[in-house]
């Protein structure tokens, strides 16, 4: 029987700073995957935080965008798949609430 082990990352994100939110990120992505984890599942919007409508967007990003090429590189050095929430904009400035999911390959699912 196949068991798949899976870790909810889970902090009081930082409004509209990315940076310190994909630290975080990072450091739990690690940490699931040093305990035999398979997938760890972050919230909506983690990667900036709830902010204010008119702060949104500013804040996104299209998926060949850095916060998803970070996590890619963190998923595939630590060799578990991640899921997480972020403010993605398509090419005509469209935003969405999107999840984004990555395997343990650091590939786009």
């Amino acid at each position: 029987m196949n068991v798949t082990r899976v870790a909810c990352g889970q902090f009081e994100a930082h409004a509209a700073d990315k940076q310190y939110n994909l630290k975080i990120m990072s450091i739990q992505i690690n940490k699931a995957a040093n305990n035999g984890c398979n997938i760890i599942v972050f919230p909506e919007l983690i990667v900036s935080g709830y902010l204010p409508v008119e702060q949104i967007s500013s804040q996104a990003e299209q998926i060949s965008g850095s916060s998803v090429s970070k996590i890619r590189e963190c998923a595939s050095s630590a060799d578990i798949a991640v899921a997480f929430g972020m403010v993605e904009a398509d090419y005509n400035g469209n935003l969405y609430d999107s999840m984004i999911v990555v395997n343990s390959s650091g590939n786009i699912c």
